[in-house]
């Protein structure tokens, strides 16, 4: 779930409340504006930065749309803090973020793990944060006063995923592993107990594995064997690949079913339903227009994503 049309949804409701939070500011000159800050925490590099640039990229056209339509009361500037998608780094930025009064708001960080990590941080330092993407529900259930969620939890994406293994797929046999991170972890709990409570007896299998490895032969194996009509993954996209080829490899004849491809699903119920309220008390950022935007976006992607699924496998 990291498009950057979200961000710039974010953004703009973030600069509003920037613009309310510096009416106590003074100028050092007669006509400038005082410099602020937005942080930005998210994996900039490493393996899963494609999910991720696009937002800084958001993040930048929408600060620098707000600055040339002159209005504010600050310039701002975007102070981007890469992550690498590890929870120690984005503790340690988000200390940092938190320590610096020019900052006025934070944009992620970008994933589950390292939200529930570095959160509390900059919570503590009353540091209006949005996520573009972080889906985990507990972060909403974690008591914070200013922290916000431009996208649905992970109920909204493994909620339906039962629903669309056996009714869609027509599949009577599922296997379900997962990345052992907060995401694909999490969201592979979830499908495990929905399947287990609409579809009694159709889970043949449940493993997790440790992700940045290149072999996976051993969950390759166990998918072989068990012969699944349908192999759910919870799971960021480094290890989807790999794993989808070596279980092809281990006469796995199923249909995969990742998170992407449930998000043409979600988008067609956003775009039915436009008044839609995202599951949270701290979503009601986005307006129906965007929902609906939202809700093509996604259902777009989603579909070419799973088209090109389908060709690669």
């Amino acid at each position: 779930m990291r498009k950057w049309r979200l961000v710039v949804v974010a953004m703009l409701a973030t600069l509003s409340i920037v613009a309310a939070a510096c009416g106590k500011s003074t100028s050092t000159g007669a006509n400038a504006k005082p410099a602020y800050k937005i942080g930005f925490m998210g994996a900039l590099t490493g393996p899963n930065a494609q999910l991720v640039i696009g937002s800084q990229k958001g993040a930048n056209l929408a600060i620098k749309q707000a600055n040339d339509k002159g209005d504010l009361p600050v310039t701002l500037s975007l102070d981007p803090q890469d992550t690498q998608g590890t929870t120690q780094q984005a503790v340690t930025l988000a200390g940092k973020l938190a320590g610096d009064t020019k900052v006025l708001a934070v944009i992620g960080p970008e994933f589950s793990g390292e939200s529930l990590s570095a959160d509390p941080t900059i919570q503590q330092a009353s540091i209006p944060q949005i996520t573009p993407s972080a889906t985990n529900p507990a972060l909403a259930q974690s008591g914070f006063k200013a922290w916000f969620r431009a996208v649905g939890n992970d109920f909204s994406q493994g909620g339906p995923a039962p629903d669309v293994a056996e009714k869609i797929i027509k599949g009577t046999k599922v296997y379900i592993a997962n990345d052992n991170t907060a995401y694909g972890a999490g969201l592979a709990g979830i499908v495990r107990d929905g399947l287990n409570a609409k579809y009694p007896g159709a889970l043949v299998g449940f493993n997790s594995v440790d992700p940045g490895k290149d072999d996976y032969s051993d969950l390759a194996s166990k998918i072989g064997a068990s012969k699944p009509d349908v192999f759910f993954f919870g799971v960021y996209s480094p290890e989807a690949s790999k794993i989808i080829t070596q279980a092809r490899a281990k006469g796995f004849t199923g249909t995969f079913l990742l998170s992407v491809v449930i998000t043409p699903v979600i988008g067609l119920i956003i775009l039915l339903i436009t008044g839609f309220v995202l599951p949270e008390a701290h979503a009601e950022l986005a307006p129906t227009h965007v929902n609906v935007w939202c809700g093509l976006s996604m259902l777009i992607f989603g579909s070419v994503m799973l088209w090109l699924a389908r060709r690669a496998v």
